[in-house]
């Protein structure tokens, strides 16, 4: 390989590395945005994945009610395209996540809501909420998970 090759390369893989990592520095909001639309850019490469892969929304919370075996909560799109959708969440003992949902709702925050295969989950800056399911789907059975805390 020539030198000017070389340089190329690693000028090339430089630059992978910073337009994958950059985005992770930006403000929750941002780094919102930037997940939403690289997962929507469909891959030249791979093969069609049907069915099987995740949808990935920017969503915010509308409102919490807390019922005996968790919490309905009202996810909305941003922006507004649909219909807000309920989501059964069980929240059972664990005040962090419904202090976390509350928060969400009341300031805003742009939320990754995950799809796919009957479950859900929503990862907002500092936690997640995995084991989601629509209301009206029976059994809703799921893990509460807090990162970092």
């Amino acid at each position: 390989m020539t030198p000017a090759a070389v340089l190329l390369l690693i000028s090339g893989l430089g630059a992978a590395v910073a337009l994958s990592v950059v985005p992770l520095l930006l403000p929750w909001p941002q780094q919102v945005r930037c997940l939403v639309a690289s997962a929507n850019i469909p891959d030249p490469v791979a093969p069609p994945l049907g069915g099987g892969a995740p949808i990935w929304r920017s969503v915010t919370v509308g409102r919490v009610r807390h019922t005996a075996v968790g919490a309905e909560i009202e996810i909305v799109d941003v922006p507004s395209v649909h219909a807000p959708s309920v989501y059964l969440a069980p929240l059972s003992g664990v005040t962090s996540a419904a202090a976390d949902l509350e928060g969400w709702a009341a300031a805003h925050t742009p939320l990754l809501l995950l799809t796919g295969a009957g479950e859900a989950s929503l990862h907002g800056p500092v936690s997640a909420l995995v084991g989601l399911r629509r209301a009206g789907a029976c059994d809703p059975v799921g893990v509460t998970r807090s990162i970092g805390r």
